[in-house]
């Protein structure tokens, strides 16, 4: 299970989870997976499951884990108290989308390297893993105190039978010629990001998406 020290308090988490901020990181991993109408969902490190939510709406058939008993007795009835614990015990092939957001470049060494293995399992042949990750280019190498750097797991992945397929990215902030246009000063809608230059937001986003493929060779 992941452990507490990773999480800010359950309260303060819900509060942020609510703000606009994380509602726009959810809409674009929404965009990026597409159409998941009857496709297994499971999202992992789920809290209150508003992204569960979201999924449900768009016709997938969801379920998660997340550490956190009371950030779980919020979330959708299939989501489970857990972790990578909860992953393993989920049956071979059982899934077709596994999302996981904000959440890996913080597991534990000895956690993550369970994870591997056991999203490989799940996740049938031909399935997708999507993750969110904390963008440490922007930061120079500043900002985020990673367990593991996320810059390597494609490396990893590939090792176990997937391919990196897709990557995008997020920005909070608009740029100080975007705000001046828009007279935002905060939020930047979805498409409103798409927009900005690739090479723009991957220097000062902070947040990026990672889309990988199960080859269906993979065992």
């Amino acid at each position: 299970m992941l452990t507490d020290t990773m999480q800010v308090s359950d309260a303060a988490y819900a509060e942020a989870m609510s703000g606009e901020y994380h509602q726009t990181r959810l809409a674009k991993a929404l965009r990026i997976l597409g159409d998941v109408h009857g496709n297994r969902v499971y999202d992992f490190g789920c809290g209150e499951g508003e992204l569960m939510r979201r999924l449900s709406a768009a016709g997938a058939i969801v379920s998660g884990c997340d550490p956190s008993p009371k950030l779980i007795a919020l979330a959708p009835e299939t989501a489970t108290i857990g972790g990578v614990e909860a992953l393993e015990a989920l049956p071979t092939d059982s899934l077709d989308v596994l999302v996981t957001l904000n959440v890996l470049g913080y597991v534990p060494a000895a956690e993550l390297a369970r994870f591997w293995p056991a999203a490989a399992r799940a996740v049938k042949p031909g399935g997708l893993l999507l993750q969110a990750n904390a963008n440490d280019i922007a930061a120079s190498g500043r900002k985020y105190t990673f367990s593991a750097d996320p810059r390597t797991f494609p490396e990893t992945l590939a090792g176990l039978g997937w391919s990196e397929t897709g990557l995008d990215y997020h920005r909070y902030r608009p740029f100080p010629w975007t705000r001046l246009l828009t007279g935002k000063r905060d939020v930047l809608g979805v498409a409103e990001q798409d927009r900005i230059p690739m090479f723009l937001r991957q220097r000062r986003s902070t947040m990026y998406y990672s889309l990988s493929y199960r080859l269906p060779s993979a065992a």
